[in-house]
C-alpha cells in the first residue's frame, strides 16, 4: 500500500487552468492531491487510515484554500471529507478561520465548506484532547515515504505527544455564526454563500433537511453528498439560530429577499426549523411573515378589472420565487389566519389566481386548506366556471385539488363531473363515452376525433391503439374511480379496445390507473371482471413488460380469489416464457405460480387468507369514500363539522 509523503509543493511551475479558473497551483501539488485522492480509497484498515488522513490534513492546512478553490482538487477534497476523522475537520475548519468570506463565497471551496459544516458536529461531544494533532509538521522521520519501494510501512509511524493550543469546536462554530450576523445581507443573497448559510441553520436547529425542500426550481431531486451529522442539543445554539433568524425577518430588506432565488430558500428553512423547534414561536413566526408581506392589508378588488386581470393579485403572489414562501406559509398557518388571509387576499380573485402561470400553484394550496364544506363550497363556486379555461392553460393542478377534494369530502362531485364534460366537450349522451380516453390524452372531444380520422387515413385500424397518457390525466381518472358514482368513467373505461387496455397496463402512468380501478370500493366486481376478460390472451404478455410486470403485482393484491385462479391458470400456459423474462420472473415469484403449479388447494388458501387479512384491514382503516358511510355517521359529522366552522369564523 502507498502512503504519500508530506512534502512541501515546489511553486515554480504552474498548472495549464481553463480561463474561468482564477487559482493557478503548481504541478507538484496538483499531482500530489490526485495521487491522494486514488490512495486513499485502497487503505482499509481504521489504524492506516488515520494515519493517511492525519499526514494529508496536515499538509492541507497550509494551503486549504488554495486547493480549495481549484475546480478540480475541490471535489476531491469533498470526497475524502466522507471518511475524515473529527480530528481532521477540526483541522481544515481552522485553516478556514482567516479565509471565510473568500470560502464560502467562492464557486468551489463553498462546496467544500458546505460539507465541512454539516459534518463539523462529530467534533462538538468529543474530548477536545482527541482533536489535538502533533504541530510538528512533515519533518518527522515517521512520516517520511520511503522512495526506494511502492509500498511503505506506517506501522512504525509515532504520533508525537506534543499538542498544540485546541480551541472548543462549538465556540469556534459560534465564531462563524458571529461572522454570518455581521455579514448576512451579502451572504444570503450569494449564490454559494447561501447554501453555507442554509446548512449552519441546520447544524444549530440539529435538524437535518433535505435539498430539495429548500431548493428552488431544483432539477430531479439529489440526495445531499453529505447529510448533518447530529450532536447533542444545545441551547446555546437554539439561541443563535433564533439570533440569526431575527436579523433576517426583521430586515429593512425581508420583501426583497422573499423575491430573490438566493435569499428566498434560507427563510423557507427558518420558518420549517421553527415550527420543529418551536411550535408556538412557529405559529407567530408565519403570522408575522403574512403582515410583513402585506396580506393582511390588499386593497378591495375593483369592480371595473376583468376576473382574470393580475391586477387583482399582489405583487408577491405573482412572483416567481415569493409564491414559494407563500405555500409554505399557506401549509403552516392556523385555521383562523387562513381565514383571515383569504378574506383579504383571495376572496373574489380566484379565478385570477387560477389563470396566472406563478399564482396558479398558490391557488391549488388554497383550495389543499378547505377542511370545511362551507369554505370548500365557496371556492368551488367562485371557480368551476372557469374549469374549460384552465385546462387550456394547462394549470390542471388546480382542476386535480379540486377533484381531491371534492372526493375527500365528498361534495359536489356531481357537478365537477358535468363540468369535466363540459370542458372535454363531450356532454352529449352519445359523446360521454369517450370521456377516459379524452382524459387520458388531455384532448378534447373534436381534437381527439380529428386525429383518429388522420390515422384513419393512413390505413391505421388500431385507432389509437397505443395511446400515450398524460401524468395529468392518470391523476384525474385514478381520482374519479373512486367517486360515490363512477358510472360513467366506468363505462367510457370499458369501452377500451383490448389492445388500448394492454397499452394502459404498459404504460408508467396507466398502470396506477389500472391499480385504482381494481382497488375502489365503489366499482362493481363484475366491471373488474369485464376488464380482466378484455386483456385475457394478453396475460403472459404484460407479464413479461417493464411495465406490465409492475402492473400485475400492483392489481394482484386487490383481486379475490376467483379472479387470481383465472389469471394464474392463462400465466400457467406459458410459464417457461414468464420464468426466462427478465419481468416476467417477478410476476412468477410474486403470485407464487410455482405453489400453483404443484399444489393449487395450497395456493388458494395462501391467496384466501390474503385477501381476507386485505379486508380485515379495509375495514379497520374505514378507507371506503364518504358517500359510503351510514347516515348516522354522516349526520353526526355534518354537526361536528358545522360546529367547528362556526366556532372558527365566530374568533
Amino acid at each position: 500500500m502507498k502512503i504519500l509523503a508530506m512534502k512541501e509543493p515546489e511553486e515554480t511551475t504552474v498548472t495549464p487552468e481553463p480561463a474561468a479558473q482564477k487559482v493557478q497551483i503548481s504541478d507538484q501539488t496538483y499531482d500530489y492531491y490526485k495521487r491522494v485522492y486514488y490512495t486513499f480509497k485502497d487503505i482499509n484498515e481504521a489504524e492506516d487510515q488515520d494515519v493517511f488522513f492525519t499526514n494529508v490534513f496536515r499538509q492541507l492546512r497550509s494551503e486549504a484554500l488554495v486547493v480549495c478553490q481549484h475546480k478540480v482538487l475541490s471535489y476531491n477534497i469533498e470526497e475524502m471529507l466522507k471518511f475524515a476523522r473529527p480530528k481532521h475537520l477540526y483541522m481544515l475548519w481552522k485553516a478556514f478561520v482567516s479565509d471565510w468570506m473568500e470560502v464560502c463565497t467562492d464557486a468551489y471551496a463553498s462546496h467544500v465548506f458546505h460539507n465541512l459544516v454539516l459534518c463539523f458536529p462529530m467534533t462538538f461531544d468529543l474530548d477536545i484532547a482527541t482533536l489535538s494533532v502533533n504541530e510538528e509538521g512533515n519533518d518527522s522521520e515517521e512520516n517520511k515515504m520511503e522512495e526506494s519501494g511502492e509500498k511503505v510501512s506506517i506501522t512504525s509511524a509515532k504520533r508525537s505527544k506534543k499538542s498544540g493550543a485546541v480551541t472548543c469546536p462549538r465556540k469556534m462554530f459560534l465564531g462563524f455564526c458571529s461572522f454570518i450576523e455581521e455579514h448576512f445581507d451579502e451572504m444570503i443573497k450569494d449564490t454559494y454563500a447561501t447554501h453555507i448559510v442554509r446548512a449552519v441553520l441546520q447544524v444549530l436547529a440539529n435538524i437535518p433537511v433535505d435539498n430539495n425542500i429548500t431548493v428552488i426550481h431544483h432539477k430531479k431531486a439529489e440526495n445531499n453528498k453529505v447529510k448533518l451529522h447530529k450532536s447533542k442539543p444545545d441551547e446555546t445554539f437554539h439561541k443563535q439560530f433564533f439570533t440569526i433568524s431575527k436579523l433576517i425577518i426583521k430586515s429593512p430588506n425581508f420583501s426583497e429577499y422573499i423575491c430573490l432565488k438566493n435569499s428566498n430558500p434560507v427563510i423557507q428553512l427558518i420558518l420549517k426549523l421553527t415550527f420543529q423547534l418551536r411550535q408556538d414561536k412557529g405559529e407567530k413566526l408565519c403570522k408575522k411573515m403574512i403582515r410583513s408581506c402585506g396580506f393582511f392589508d390588499v386593497p378591495p378588488v375593483d369592480s371595473n378589472t376583468h376576473l382574470t386581470d393580475s391586477n387583482r393579485l399582489p405583487n408577491l403572489m405573482m412572483d416567481v420565487y415569493a409564491t414559494y414562501l407563500v405555500q409554505l406559509l399557506l401549509e403552516h398557518c392556523s385555521e383562523e389566519i387562513f381565514l383571515a388571509w383569504y378574506e383579504s387576499s383571495f376572496q373574489n380573485r380566484l379565478i385570477a389566481y387560477a389563470v396566472h402561470k406563478h399564482s396558479n400553484y398558490v391557488l391549488q394550496h388554497v383550495i389543499d386548506r378547505c377542511s370545511s364544506k362551507h369554505m370548500f363550497n365557496l371556492v368551488f363556486d367562485e371557480i368551476t366556471p372557469y374549469i374549460e379555461d384552465m385546462l387550456s392553460m394547462k394549470h390542471i393542478g388546480v382542476v386535480k385539488c379540486l377533484l381531491q377534494r371534492c372526493l375527500s369530502l365528498g361534495i359536489k362531485q356531481k357537478k365537477i363531473v358535468k363540468k369535466l364534460l363540459d370542458a372535454f366537450h363531450c356532454a352529449d349522451d352519445n359523446k360521454q363515452i369517450m370521456i377516459v380516453p379524452l382524459l387520458l390524452v388531455m384532448k378534447t372531444y373534436e381534437v381527439y376525433m380529428d386525429n383518429i380520422i388522420l390515422e384513419e387515413k393512413v390505413e391505421n385500424p388500431e385507432k389509437f391503439a397505443k395511446f400515450i397518457i398524460n401524468i395529468h390525466g392518470s391523476r384525474i381518472v385514478q381520482t374519479l374511480f373512486n367517486f360515490r358514482n363512477p358510472k360513467i368513467f366506468v363505462e367510457s373505461f370499458l369501452h377500451l379496445t383490448p389492445k388500448q387496455m394492454v397499452s394502459v397496463m404498459c404504460q408508467f402512468y396507466g398502470n396506477f390507473i389500472i391499480r385504482d380501478f381494481f382497488k375502489s370500493s365503489t366499482i362493481a366486481e363484475k366491471n373488474k371482471d369485464a376488464v380482466l376478460q378484455k386483456l385475457s390472451g394478453s396475460y403472459s404478455d404484460i407479464a413479461c413488460d417493464k411495465v406490465g410486470s409492475r402492473s400485475w403485482q400492483g392489481v394482484w393484491y386487490f383481486l379475490n380469489v376467483k379472479q387470481k385462479i383465472a389469471i394464474a391458470e392463462e400465466l400457467c400456459q406459458n410459464v417457461a416464457k414468464i420464468k426466462g423474462s427478465t419481468y416476467g420472473i417477478y410476476v412468477y415469484k410474486h403470485i407464487a405460480l410455482d405453489t400453483f403449479q404443484v399444489s393449487r388447494q395450497q395456493w388458494e388458501t395462501s391467496q384466501g387468507a390474503l385477501s381476507n387479512k386485505r379486508k380485515m384491514f379495509d375495514d379497520i382503516l374505514d378507507s371506503s369514500p364518504v358517500g359510503k358511510k351510514s347516515k348516522k355517521s354522516k349526520v353526526k359529522k355534518k354537526i361536528s363539522a358545522n360546529k367547528k366552522t362556526d366556532e372558527v369564523l365566530i374568533s
